[in-house]
């Protein structure tokens, strides 16, 4: 089953490659980086529009107003890059929601743009496997004790607009690591605002001057 899921992601995400103009000190590739910044965006696309699959028999998550698409930012990317630099995952400033991580030991000889789709599985799958109840935009944690949803929450953290991320492979442990420019608040207990995804630039009202884009507000 997760070679069948790689296989999708691989042809999806290497359908188009973004040019990202990161500093050549940054050791991701354009590929890589479309791959966890698309792997973001389609998970936010889908919870605007109310589509993406929770566990059979549980509510539908979104739709979503106000869901901002992210972007990528290099100077995120070096801090992820600098927090894997030592084959390990300290945790960074802003917790959990504020960034994402894994670890695989052991692994087998994987190419790098496969570990980062697995990487992007590992962070959206608990949802899907383990069922996210009523409120389906809250923080409340209703799983079951061993699913960690961290990951999926703030991929889909409609406060979030910036994302970088950056990988490492050590020997035969391979090291992910994604960080954010908002994390969550306890002022802000939601995930996302329900509401109908945006058809026009007027429905953005987070930012100013902003567009949509598929469902996606985009800031300018």
């Amino acid at each position: 089953m997760l070679t069948a899921l790689i296989g999708t992601l691989a042809l999806f995400y290497l359908n188009f490659i973004s040019e990202f103009s990161c500093p050549s000190d940054l050791t991701m590739s354009d590929g890589q980086r479309s791959i966890f910044l698309d792997g973001h965006n389609d998970l936010r696309r889908k919870v605007a529009f109310g589509r993406y699959e929770n566990r059979e028999g549980y509510p539908a998550i979104g739709p979503a107003k106000n869901m901002y698409a992210l972007s990528w930012d290099c100077e995120l990317e070096r801090k992820a890059q600098q927090s894997v630099a030592s084959c390990s995952l300290e945790q960074g400033p802003g917790g959990e929601d504020g960034r994402n991580m894994m670890a695989l030991s052991g692994s087998p000889s994987l190419s790098d743009d496969l570990y980062a789709q697995i990487a992007v599985l590992n962070w959206v799958s608990p949802v899907k496997f383990f069922g996210k109840n009523d409120p389906t935009n809250g923080y409340e944690e209703r799983f079951c004790p061993f699913a960690n949803v961290s990951g999926w929450r703030a991929m889909a953290n409609a406060d979030t607009t910036k994302v970088g991320c950056s990988i490492k492979r050590c020997g035969r442990d391979f090291f992910a690591t994604c960080f954010y420019d908002k994390c969550h608040t306890v002022e802000n207990p939601l995930i996302f605002e329900k509401g109908e995804a945006c058809r026009t630039g007027d429905d953005c009202t987070t930012f100013p001057d902003s567009d949509c884009d598929n469902g996606l507000c985009i800031i300018h």
